[in-house]
C-alpha cells in the first residue's frame, strides 16, 4: 500500500467515497489527521480520485457579494445555542417537511463525526461548537441515497467538506441544501484527546462545552465547561492550553493555513457564524444572548432566508463589510502558527501543556550563540548540527546571532 499525501490535503473524504474499486481508505497520520491511502492492489488507475478532488480542482459558483444579515433565534433556542440559533431554525424546519439533516456530533471517546439524521434528538446533539476536526465516514453516499430516493436534505459543515460533498455528488440536487460555518481552522483530534488525557479523567468526562452562555452570556470571552463526575469546571479560555493553541493557529491542519475555501465566493448556499463586532452596527442589537451572521450565497439561499424570516426572532440585513471587520475568516483562511511544524514534532515527546507553553511564551530548554561571519558556511553548519543533536535529545533550542 502507498500513501497519496497531499500536504494541501483537507480529509474531506471525497475521494474515499467515489473511489469505484473502493481502494481508497482514511488513515491517521503522525499528527491525528486522516488522510487517504491507497491500495495499488485494487485501484485501478482510473484517475476519478484525482478528478473530483476539491483541492485539485476547487469550484466556485457563488456570489462574490452575498448580502448579510444579523440573525436571532428565540431566548430559549439560543440559550443551547453557540451564536444566534440560526442551524436550530432551519433544522427543525427541515424535520418537519419530512426531509433530513447532516452534521457533526460527539463521538466515542471524544472524537467528532458526521451524520445525517431525520431525528430531533440527533439534530441536538449536532448543535454547539465543537473545536476539532470531525471525520465523514459514508455521510456523503448516504446523503446522496437520501436525495435520490427524493428526500430533502440539510447538509452542514465547514467550507472544505461542502466543497467536499459537491465534489461527490457531481451535480447541484434540487432537494440538497447546504450550510458552511466560517472557519476558523479544524485541530488535530489526536491534540484534543492528548490533551484530555493529561488534564482530565478521561473516562469520568460527561460533557464538554467549548462555548456554554449560562454564566456570563455571549461575547464575553471564553469559557469552557468541562463535566467531571457529574460536576461542572469552569475554566477561563486564556489559562486553557488547548483555546490558547486553537485561537492561536498551532493546532490547525496545514492545509487550513492556506485554504482554498474560506473565502468569498463561499461554498455553500449559506455561511453562518458569529456576528462579531455587532456592536459596531448597533449596540441594541447585541442583547448578550448571542447572534449570527448569515450571508446568502446563491438562490437556494434565498430560500433558507425566507424560512430564517418566518422563524426568527431578528432579521435584520446588514453591510457586509461590518461583518467582516471583526470577522476576517469570511474572506480569508486563519494563518497556521509559524512554528506549527515544531508543535507537531513534539506532540508525541511532550505534554500538551508544555509543547504549548513552550511556543506561545517563546521558550526554550538552551540557547546557541553562534558567529555567522565565515564565508564558507562552517560555522552556520557547525550550529545546525549541534542544534539537531540538541532537539534529538528532546531540548528545544533556540539560536542568537
Amino acid at each position: 500500500m502507498i500513501k497519496t499525501f497531499n500536504i494541501n490535503c483537507t480529509g474531506c473524504g471525497a475521494c474515499y467515497s467515489k473511489c469505484p474499486a473502493k481502494a481508497i481508505t482514511m488513515v491517521e497520520n503522525q499528527e491525528g489527521f486522516l488522510e487517504p491511502l491507497v491500495d495499488k492492489a485494487k485501484c485501478t488507475n482510473c484517475g476519478l480520485c484525482s478528478k473530483i478532488c476539491p483541492v485539485l480542482n476547487p469550484v466556485y459558483r457563488n456570489n462574490n457579494s452575498p448580502a448579510c444579515y444579523a440573525v436571532m433565534a428565540s431566548d430559549d433556542i439560543r440559550q443551547e445555542s453557540s451564536s444566534g440559533g440560526v442551524f436550530p431554525l432551519l433544522a427543525y424546519h427541515f424535520l418537519e417537511q419530512g426531509g433530513f439533516v447532516a452534521g457533526a456530533v460527539w463521538d466515542s471517546p471524544w472524537s467528532v463525526k458526521h451524520i445525517i439524521s431525520d431525528k430531533k434528538a440527533d439534530i441536538e446533539l449536532m448543535r454547539g461548537s465543537k473545536y476539532l476536526q470531525s471525520t465523514m465516514g459514508n455521510c456523503y453516499k448516504e446523503t446522496k441515497d437520501i436525495l435520490e430516493a427524493g428526500r430533502s436534505v440539510l447538509f452542514t459543515g465547514t467550507p472544505c467538506q461542502i466543497a467536499g460533498l459537491n465534489a461527490f455528488l457531481q451535480k447541484d440536487y434540487e432537494n440538497l441544501y447546504t450550510v458552511e460555518i466560517v472557519c476558523h481552522g479544524t485541530p488535530s483530534p489526536k491534540v484534543f484527546k492528548k490533551y484530555l488525557e493529561e488534564n482530565f479523567d478521561l473516562n469520568m468526562i460527561e460533557n464538554y462545552n467549548f462555548r456554554p452562555k449560562t454564566h456570563r452570556g455571549w461575547g464575553c470571552g471564553v469559557l469552557l465547561d468541562v463535566k467531571v463526575n457529574n460536576k461542572s469546571k469552569l475554566i477561563e479560555g486564556y489559562k486553557d492550553c488547548y483555546n490558547l493553541a486553537f485561537h492561536a493557529g498551532l493546532i490547525a491542519r496545514n492545509s487550513c493555513g492556506e485554504c482554498k475555501f474560506n473565502k468569498l465566493p463561499r461554498q455553500a448556499n449559506i455561511t453562518i457564524g458569529d456576528f462579531w463586532g455587532i456592536d459596531k452596527v448597533n449596540k441594541k442589537y447585541n442583547d448578550k444572548k448571542g447572534i449570527s451572521v448569515v450571508l446568502i450565497n446563491n438562490l437556494k439561499g434565498e430560500i433558507l432566508l425566507n424560512i430564517l424570516n418566518s422563524s426568527s426572532k431578528f432579521l435584520k440585513k446588514v453591510p457586509i463589510k461590518s461583518a467582516i471587520r471583526s470577522n476576517p475568516n469570511i474572506i480569508k483562511p486563519n494563518k497556521n502558527h509559524r512554528q506549527r511544524e515544531l508543535f507537531y514534532q513534539n506532540i508525541d515527546k511532550v505534554s500538551i501543556n508544555e509543547n504549548v507553553g513552550r511556543i506561545l511564551n517563546d521558550n526554550c530548554d538552551c540557547m546557541l550563540i553562534n558567529l555567522w561571519s565565515t564565508c564558507n558556511y562552517g560555522a552556520s553548519l557547525t550550529c545546525l548540527g549541534v542544534k539537531f543533536l540538541l532537539e534529538k535529545l528532546n531540548m528545544q533550542t533556540k539560536v542568537i546571532r
